[in-house]
């Protein structure tokens, strides 16, 4: 029964590829810092329940103007002044997300009083639309857009009394999508904020009025184990565009070819560069993206301005590491590819980037385990956005997991430190020779090309 305090959602959605909607990445922003990254949290697992729709599985009561959904272990039991998100496959196989406020019967006046109060409201973009199925109750709260309407940015206002729950499902979930879920205004009567989880590995959640999470499908083949590094690149030191971008403080090495691998801000193109342009008016690319890497091109006056007649960018670890995804800007040519490889440089995982329109934007999966190198070949213009992977090895103490690292100013060379990446002897295993032979992607992507 909608009575109480305004509470807006806000769910922005995003493109995942080759994924399974069983298990969920949970991430959270830490608010404590300016940038407001999103910090990994843990995973969730899927609800799975015979009922034909989320609308059955819901099971809205007008007796009680409540949720009356199955307990463990179909779903979550319910708690009073608690807000919990899950999610629930139902008997067709179709992936929901329901956001569930409060419990039945809960009269101690905390859960549901308060004034009605006005709602502040987030701008959020998306990529692929969720339909809002059902709301608690579906007459006396505020939803835009409305009921059966697809939209990748759903709003979602609920009132209700100290008596009863409130709540809303959005059904057509895919693996493919990226869900962003804010919190803008979080009623005095809810104590705790939870993503509940089928295992009953539930994540307790920031209960601050605008903190955000994100939730995005575990990859097929990869696994919840370890932390996940989710990698924009603002904060990066490129000298000015002169030479490969350095992080200060990333497990990783960033290297480019022709020219140096540097910093773009893609908010604020320069030299002309609007197919880097974010948000933009290609397929997807309805984010803010900030600061992508791209590589310099050569001969060029103007920086930082990307290689249009194609590049390398290679992301060297320096242990191993799981690999989930990469997010592409202006993938619009054929022939351009993601591989990742092991420390012994042999390949693990390759990935044709999918050819999109110009000034597009899509995320590029190539799960992988034991991962040193992820290298992305672009046939043309184009940007990485971020990376995102997970550790799967222990740091094996001091002198271990050496950072391969560009060599003394103006040197083409690449010098590599004392770790795994080196065979026993000393020499350049097959990894190092694959970074110190930097391709001449100008010549070689366009051979693959029919």
């Amino acid at each position: 029964m909608s009575r109480r305090l305004l509470l807006p959602l806000v769910l922005l959605l995003g493109c995942y590829l080759s994924a399974q909607a069983g298990s969920w990445y949970v991430e959270q922003e830490d608010l404590s810092d300016p940038e407001r990254p999103f910090v990994y949290l843990g995973c969730i697992q899927t609800y799975e329940t015979p009922a034909p729709n989320i609308t059955s599985y819901y099971s809205y009561s007008m007796t009680t103007a409540s949720y009356t959904g199955p307990a463990p272990p179909f779903g979550p039991t319910v708690e009073a002044d608690l807000t919990q998100l899950f999610f629930v496959e139902d008997g067709t196989g179709e992936v929901n997300l329901v956001l569930l406020h409060d419990a039945v019967g809960d009269f101690d006046g905390s859960g549901g009083g308060g004034p009605f109060a006005a709602s502040s409201r987030v701008s959020l973009n998306s990529n692929l639309p969720l339909v809002l199925a059902t709301g608690d109750d579906p007459t006396s709260d505020t939803y835009a857009p409305s009921f059966g309407i697809p939209s990748v940015t759903h709003l979602a206002l609920h009132r209700w009394a100290p008596c009863c729950t409130d709540g809303s499902a959005y059904s057509g979930v895919t693996a493919m999508h990226e869900i962003i879920v804010g919190y803008e205004i979080i009623p005095p009567g809810i104590d705790a904020w939870r993503m509940s989880s089928a295992d009953g590995a539930h994540l307790d959640l920031n209960r601050t009025n605008g903190v955000r999470i994100r939730l995005t499908a575990v990859p097929e083949g990869a696994s919840c184990d370890g932390d996940c590094d989710a990698f924009g690149f603002e904060g990066g030191d490129d000298d000015g565009g002169l030479a490969d971008v350095v992080f200060p403080n990333a497990p990783f090495s960033v290297f480019g070819s022709p020219g140096p691998a540097i910093l773009f801000d893609s908010e604020n193109p320069s030299c002309e560069d609007d197919d880097l342009r974010t948000p933009g008016i290609g397929t997807a690319n309805t984010m803010p993206r900030g600061q992508v890497l791209i590589t310099q091109e050569l001969g060029s006056d103007c920086r930082p301005d990307d290689e249009r007649s194609g590049s390398v960018i290679q992301i060297v670890y320096d242990e191993d590491h799981d690999f989930r995804s990469v997010g592409i800007l202006d993938g619009d040519e054929r022939r351009s590819f993601v591989a990742t490889y092991d420390a012994d440089g042999s390949e693990l995982c390759e990935i044709e980037i999918p050819q999109l329109d110009d000034n597009s934007w899509q995320r590029v999966e190539c799960p992988s385990t034991g991962v040193r190198m992820v290298e992305i070949r672009l046939n043309g213009s184009g940007a990485v956005t971020d990376i995102d992977c997970s550790l799967t090895a222990p740091v094996a103490g001091p002198g271990a997991g050496g950072l391969l690292t560009r060599g003394a100013p103006g040197s083409d060379t690449l010098s590599a430190g004392s770790g795994a990446a080196h065979s026993a002897k000393g020499g350049r295993s097959a990894l190092d020779s694959r970074l110190y032979e930097l391709p001449d992607v100008r010549s070689s992507a366009r051979r693959q090309s029919p």
